[in-house]
């Protein structure tokens, strides 16, 4: 993307870890459903007609790309809103009156507040691992953090706001009671653990993929298990 309009003529841009150019050929695909296919999808006229076509078109091809079924898939207005739904959604389902979400301190602010939100207004108990001066989250604090009430982990093994690359704690031999290794949220790089059954969900931050900011989804149901983005 070098040669992307908006880096002609200025500084190297080196941060596609928090954010993209929006690619011109995104740009090209969404410029008809913002102008002549304006309609609304969920309408039942002819002007939805189209619009209704190419979100089932990027539903198909999202839970193509992710291993997930296409009715699992929720497009929402970010990836803050994904991780919100996500996490919400996850810990919320948990049959348990104990729940426990762990995450880590150098995680996305929308990934912080939600885990500070599920605490202050439903009681859920909420582990923030510290990062040593690498960046990483010490394995052995992840391990000792592990509860039988442990609902949900959440984590990154290549954050945004640092790049610190981390191995994926099923690769350091880490499991949660119960638990399964659950693919990841596409904003940069991270982990996730739900160990409260077979509910298997993600998020993604869309503009991390070259799209605009204002894009996300969240998937659940993944069907091809094992798989990992």
């Amino acid at each position: 993307m070098n040669s992307h309009p908006a880096l002609i003529g200025e500084p190297i841009y080196l941060d596609y870890n928090a954010t993209t150019p929006v690619d011109p050929a995104v740009v090209a695909s969404m410029q008809p459903y913002l102008d002549t296919r304006f309609g609304n999808p969920a309408s039942d006229h002819h002007y939805a007609t189209a619009p209704a076509d190419a979100l089932a078109t990027a539903r198909g091809q999202v839970a193509a790309l992710i291993g997930a079924d296409p009715a699992g898939i929720v497009f929402t207005g970010s990836g803050s809103e994904s991780d919100n739904l996500a996490i919400r959604g996850t810990v919320l389902a948990h049959p348990g009156h104990r729940r426990h979400v762990i995450t880590q301190a150098t995680e996305h602010p929308a990934v912080l507040a939600t885990c500070h939100a599920l605490h202050r207004l439903h009681g859920v108990d909420v582990t923030v691992l510290p990062v040593a001066r690498d960046g990483l989250v010490d394995p052995r604090d992840l391990r000792a953090a592990i509860t039988p009430h442990t609902t949900l982990t959440r984590g990154g093994c290549s954050p945004g706001t640092t790049g610190a690359r981390s191995p994926r704690p099923c690769a350091t031999g880490i499991r949660a009671p119960s638990a399964s290794p659950v693919p990841t949220r596409r904003r940069a790089s991270s982990w996730w653990w739900c160990p409260c059954g077979p509910r298997k969900t993600r998020s993604s931050a869309r503009c991390c993929w070259s799209t605009p900011r204002s894009t996300g989804n969240c998937s659940r149901r993944v069907t091809r298990r094992g798989r990992s983005s």
